[in-house]
C-alpha cells in the first residue's frame, strides 16, 4: 500500500511539474480606428500551423513552451500584423494586445437586373447588389 501511495504521489508531482513548465500568452484584438472587438481573428505562431482564434470578446490565450516567438495576427479585410520576439517564460503570463488596421480596399456596389427573353419562364426575383 505504501508503494502504491508513493507511486501515485510521484505521478501527481510529475504531472504538476509538467503543467508549470509552460507560459501563457493572452490578449485582446480590436479595430484600431473604432476600438471594437474583433471576433475570430487568427493568432498564429509565425512559420507554424499552431495558433488560436479570438473569442466573442476579442480575447485569445495560448499556452506555449518557454522561448521567443513571432506572432502573425490576421483577419479578413484587415492588414496582417506580425509581432516579433515575444518572450514566453515558464509559469508566467505575457499580455499581447493588438489593434488591427482595416485594409483600405473597398467593395464597389453593382446592380444586376434580370429580364426574361423570348417567352421563357424566368422571373426577376429581386435586384442583386454587390
Amino acid at each position: 500500500m505504501k508503494k502504491l501511495t508513493l507511486l501515485a504521489l510521484a505521478t501527481l508531482l510529475t504531472q504538476f511539474a509538467y503543467l508549470q513548465k509552460n507560459g501563457v500568452v493572452f490578449g485582446k484584438i480590436v479595430d484600431e480606428k473604432e476600438k471594437e472587438i474583433l471576433l475570430g481573428v487568427n493568432v498564429r505562431i509565425k512559420g507554424t500551423p499552431n495558433g488560436t482564434v479570438t473569442d466573442m470578446d476579442g480575447n485569445f490565450k495560448l499556452e506555449l513552451a518557454p522561448g521567443i516567438y513571432d506572432f502573425e495576427i490576421s483577419y479578413v479585410s484587415y492588414y496582417t500584423q506580425v509581432v516579433e520576439k515575444i518572450e514566453v517564460k515558464a509559469d508566467e503570463m505575457t499580455e499581447l494586445n493588438i489593434a488591427l488596421v482595416e485594409s483600405l480596399s473597398t467593395i464597389t456596389e453593382h446592380e444586376v437586373t434580370v429580364k426574361a427573353i423570348g417567352g421563357s419562364n424566368v422571373e426577376l426575383v429581386g435586384d442583386i447588389q454587390m
